[in-house]
């Protein structure tokens, strides 16, 4: 259960790193000898059973991606950029019309927090 809210892990967007930190566990020791050199950007591409199973899925998000991406990956990437100053991006990755992969690239915030 997420410390933050009453939702299921699947549904918080702060346990995004959190809840895949062993896929991630290289992402800080990457991003601190990039410099933001989109060459040395970090990328992932887990299979999507790994990536729900990583994050605890609920039944309804493993049935359906569009919720899957409106509730868990978009509000977590956004987070991660508030919060840490990591610019995500990711696409799905498609075998006909099924999604079987997720594709994440890592890399430093070039513009920085103005404040």
């Amino acid at each position: 259960m997420c410390q933050q809210s009453s939702y299921l892990p699947s549904s918080c967007s702060s346990c995004f790193f959190v809840s895949f930190q062993g896929f991630f566990q290289d992402l800080d020791q990457h991003l601190a000898f990039t410099h933001g050199n989109r060459a040395n950007a970090l990328v992932k591409s887990p299979s999507i059973e790994e990536f729900q199973d990583a994050m605890d899925a609920s039944p309804a998000y493993r049935a359906n991606f569009k919720e899957l991406r409106k509730r868990v990956i978009e509000p977590s990437v956004k987070e991660l950029l508030d919060k840490n100053g990591l610019v995500v991006k990711w696409e799905p990755v498609k075998a006909g019309r099924k999604v079987v992969r997720l594709r994440f690239e890592f890399e430093p915030d070039p513009q920085g927090a103005l404040f």
